[in-house]
């Protein structure tokens, strides 16, 4: 589809620059999404994509516009190569309207989750297999909270209540996440666009 920015052959990438991992003892690295200098080990963990939902109409519980299902469908293209391996989305129909294209492409069930109950899914997310690859559909709120949440430092471009603006569909928010020891970490994270 012509609307896409990033193209899917990137994400293939980003899942082998994860998987890579960061040298031994260096610190998470944030808003980079590559890791400097040569690693040292293969990291364990999952990677996450988080996206919020595509352009919806008014109303309560709005499904999505013909515009927002055309970006659904640029998401789902896009991640065609990526893997993905888990689809989880919140119970609301502009959320699922998103999240189903992929699903569907990758042969995946959707996982709900309550958007109240971030914490939860956090847990979720950290329980999930050496590579797995989840991509988690969510609101203008949650999806830089989840972000912040997963390790990965403060969203930007976010409005003067921290949340992702309006009018702006375009996010995916990248994260890598490695377990160790002392717990799981976020080793890798990114913000990414996409569609028009």
């Amino acid at each position: 589809m012509n609307r896409l920015r990033l193209h899917s052959a990137l994400l293939p990438l980003l899942l082998v620059v994860a998987f890579l991992g960061t040298p031994h003892g260096s610190s998470p690295i944030q808003d980079s999404g590559i890791p400097e200098g040569t690693p040292q080990f293969r990291s364990t963990g999952a990677t996450v994509y988080l996206v919020r939902h595509a352009e919806k109409k008014v109303g309560q519980n709005p499904s999505l516009l013909a515009s927002g299902k055309e970006r659904a469908l640029d998401l789902a293209h896009m991640f065609e190569a990526a893997g993905v391996t888990h689809v989880f989305t919140t119970d609301y129909l502009r959320t699922r309207e998103t999240a189903a294209p992929l699903a569907k492409l990758a042969g995946l069930e959707v996982q709900l989750y309550d958007g109240f109950k971030l914490p939860e899914l956090v847990g979720d997310l950290h329980e999930l297999a050496q590579g797995s690859v989840a991509v988690v559909v969510g609101h203008s709120n949650t999806t830089p909270q989840l972000y912040s949440m997963l390790g990965a430092g403060h969203a930007k471009g976010l409005d003067d209540k921290g949340n992702i603006p309006d009018d702006a569909f375009d996010r995916i928010y990248f994260t890598h996440l490695r377990t160790s020891p002392g717990g799981v970490q976020c080793v890798a994270a990114h913000e990414l666009r996409y569609g028009e």
